[in-house]
């Protein structure tokens, strides 16, 4: 034992000694002004990395092997060390958590046998808030791929660090909350998700729908606190990133059986981004929470407010345009996972909903029938983009009267990519 705890003072001190020569990597999550653009509002942007601790101020607090450093990324490989292998023995019970088995995990299922003993050892150490893992044979590319694909597949592991020190055969993790505090805080997680799992539909779409709209009128773009971009923010805080909408939508489908991953990228602006594909009926989606919840802290939303521009699209409707550098860490050193390819339509909320317009006149008829409903916020998604842009003319050209509403209206739209979206607001 006291041959262990030297090794770990040692393994300590060399950390601490080349914390100033670190290989930075980075991963994606929320950075900068990734709240979605609205044409009505603008907001303050505040870059910061996502997962990491934040104070009041809005600098970011960076804290590796015992030094400070701020490195552009939201996680570190630190070169290896001469130290012998350490592992760390524990008594510890893992935290219990909702979670899929790992045979029913695409991005798992990608990696080699050696990579999936990597990653359910990395997993078993998160758990148990063990800080050593020890992987026999890893070499830093390994590690830093595996590492990311537990982070962002795991989103039960709200209390673990983004920050990871790899030397050698041994990683060094580091949590936000000890084993009590996050017991603590998994009740509260639990409370909210279990009443959100029961009154939820009965089919995948109706489930998606509600998750959806859950997390859009319960939270609050925001990149303050450290645990902005985890599950608990999303659920308990409700102020959160899109790192912690993604990762709840990911948690939610868990507990319900719906297949769901975590995508990383970037927005048109470089700023990193996260948003989710899931899987209905063998065929895949993408779904991005954060940019269908298009307000933040410091531009208040109605309380009301909810979009679905984002809401199961194809990857021919966003990728290279509004989503970038799909599943890269930002400086393009890591190809985390390669995800599979969203060509689905069926499911696609505007043509389930039946606001899906091929023409001016289609387009109109469904404005007015929500118009009459007394919606307050008339959404209409366009089959291409001349049907778009003859639309927004008319609503431009002949205001309130072209939905059937009376009074002012705002159009709100995003023309960065080929969603062909229209919401108009009224009131």
């Amino acid at each position: 034992m006291k041959r262990n705890e030297a090794k770990i003072h040692g393994l300590k001190r060399l950390l601490c000694l080349i914390a100033a020569a670190v290989i930075t990597i980075s991963a994606a999550g929320c950075s900068g002004d990734d709240a979605p653009e609205n044409t009505t509002s603008s907001t303050d942007s505040v870059v910061v990395l996502p997962g990491e601790s934040t104070s009041a101020s809005g600098e970011t607090d960076y804290s590796i092997g015992g030094g400070t450093t701020a490195p552009t990324d939201d996680y570190v490989i630190i070169g290896e060390g001469d130290e012998t292998p350490v592992t760390t023995a524990t008594t510890a019970k893992p935290i219990e958590t909702v979670q899929i088995s790992n045979a029913d995990k695409y991005p798992y299922n990608l990696l080699s046998e050696t990579e999936k003993g990597y990653y359910d050892k990395i997993l078993a150490a998160a758990q148990n808030f063990e800080r050593l893992v020890l992987l026999e044979g890893c070499d830093e590319a390994t590690y830093q791929k595996v590492f990311l694909t537990v982070v962002y597949q795991e989103p039960q592991l709200f209390y673990l660090k983004k920050t990871v020190e790899f030397i050698k055969n041994i990683g060094y993790l580091e949590y936000l909350y000890t084993k009590d505090e996050a017991t603590a805080m998994q009740k509260e997680i639990d409370a909210v998700v279990n009443d959100i799992l029961a009154k939820s539909g009965n089919t995948v779409f109706d489930k998606l729908v509600y998750f959806h709209d859950w997390l859009v009128l319960n939270n609050t773009f925001s990149l303050a606190g450290s645990e902005a971009a985890t599950i608990y923010a999303a659920f308990v805080k409700r102020e959160t990133q899109c790192n912690g909408y993604a990762s709840a939508m990911q948690y939610l489908c868990n507990a319900s059986g719906i297949g769901c991953m975590l995508i990383s990228g970037k927005n048109v602006d470089g700023n990193s981004h996260a948003w989710n594909k899931v899987n209905i009926d063998g065929e895949w989606y993408n779904l991005d929470v954060t940019w269908d919840d298009p307000y933040s802290t410091t531009n208040p939303k109605p309380a009301d407010f909810i979009t679905h521009q984002y809401f199961l699209v194809s990857d021919a409707e966003i990728n290279d345009l509004s989503h970038h550098n799909i599943n890269r860490s930002i400086n393009n050193n890591v190809l985390i996972f390669t995800p599979p390819a969203a060509n689905g339509t069926k499911y696609n909320y505007s043509r389930m909903k039946g606001e899906y317009a091929t023409s001016v006149a289609e387009a109109q008829a469904i404005f007015k029938k929500q118009s009459a409903a007394g919606e307050k916020y008339l959404e209409v998604k366009c089959s291409d983009e001349s049907v778009y842009k003859a639309v927004v003319d008319k609503i431009k050209s002949e205001g309130a009267s072209f939905v059937g509403a009376s009074g002012s209206i705002t159009i709100s739209r995003d023309e960065k990519d080929k969603t062909y979206y229209v919401q108009v607001n009224v009131g």
